[in-house]
């Protein structure tokens, strides 16, 4: 992206969302091995923090709609400077992968099955790469959110129907009382309108909407109310073992999940013209958002890092996961790979 089409707090939310996802990985473990429901106070910081870096892929997705449905792209553009782009570095990183595992296996792989686990890396990804094929899914329909959004009362009127069937009314559906209401609504199956989409229109509607008088503290004490709800209510459902409903009550799809994180992006946002504009803050901090997509893609390689420690201490090792994806890609960023790998010039 050219110098003057970058905004700022994007880069800085970038950043932050990359920080959030890598720790979420690097904790997940622990998290879920953890016997939940016990006066344990290492499950309930950490319970905490898995809340917060839930976030994560909402406060992506608002960035890239911000910053794709912010101009005008015909449907070649999109494929050529956008989906390809993703696809190349998509495909080198999961071949890097392919041969990384079949070094894990030397002692058992023969070549055939070595070109396979290679094509199979390549055509089926890793664990973490659904949000490449998702962010692809929204970049193939920007071409048409792009005619909503250029209309403030479509766009209002995509995100009430975004809300209504991708957050509430799901939530109708675990109430006994109402199941049967709940499927007579869901034939009326809003495909278009339900998911990531909710995310990726929000961050381009945020993104043009002026701060409101007494909007800040107004956020923050939603942020704080929606925290501890949800807080509360994942630690209930684990005490009472249903592992299934805690994951649900901040998922990216829960209303609490999409409160953070919108409350999230709209605070950093409005708090951009309070942070330092110096010249070197806002050059590491593009460079370290020109890394983010590489950093995604590899971090997974360096989770053994945090895996080798337990309790509190794999979240100091999950910003260490990232701090050294981090400096891998810095070192890349050096060499004639950076185009390759990481989708910047040297």
């Amino acid at each position: 992206m050219d110098s003057k089409d970058r905004i700022n707090f994007i880069d800085r939310i970038k950043v932050f969302a990359c920080i959030l996802v890598v720790v979420n990985h690097s904790i997940s473990s622990e998290w879920v091995k953890m016997p939940s429901g016990t006066n344990d106070i290492t499950w309930y910081i950490l319970n905490l923090v898995f809340l917060f870096t839930k976030a994560s892929i909402p406060l992506f997705f608002m960035c890239s709609g911000a910053l794709m449905l912010n101009k005008d792209r015909d449907i070649r553009t999109v494929f050529r400077k956008n989906i390809f782009f993703v696809l190349k570095i998509y495909a080198v990183w999961m071949l890097i992968y392919g041969i990384v595992d079949v070094i894990k296996s030397y002692k058992t792989v023969t070549p055939r099955t070595a070109v396979n686990t290679v094509i199979k890396s390549v055509l089926f990804g890793h664990y973490h790469t659904w949000f490449i094929a998702a962010l692809l899914g929204l970049y193939l329909i920007t071409p048409l959110l792009k005619v909503i959004t250029n209309h403030r009362d479509l766009e209002r009127y995509y995100l009430l129907l975004s809300v209504l069937f991708t957050i509430l009314i799901p939530y109708i559906g675990r109430i006994a009382f109402f199941e049967r209401e709940y499927h007579v609504i869901n034939d009326i199956s809003m495909q278009f309108v339900i998911g990531d989409s909710l995310y990726y229109v929000a961050g381009h509607y945020l993104l043009h909407t002026p701060q409101r008088k007494h909007e800040k503290p107004f956020l923050i004490a939603l942020l704080a109310v929606s925290t501890v709800a949800a807080y509360i209510i994942s630690n209930l459902a684990a005490e009472s073992s249903a592992g299934g409903d805690v994951q649900l009550v901040y998922s990216e799809s829960s209303l609490a999940g999409f409160l953070i994180s919108v409350c999230l992006f709209r605070l950093i946002q409005l708090s951009d013209h309070r942070l330092t504009q110096k010249k070197n803050t806002l050059t590491m901090t593009r460079t370290l958002c020109s890394y983010g997509f590489a950093i995604y893609l590899m971090h997974p390689l360096y989770l053994g890092a945090a895996k080798a420690v337990h309790g509190l201490a794999v979240i100091p090792a999950g910003i260490m996961v990232w701090l050294i994806a981090a400096g891998v890609s810095a070192i890349i960023a050096k060499t004639p790979l950076s185009k390759v790998l990481l989708g910047v010039k040297q």
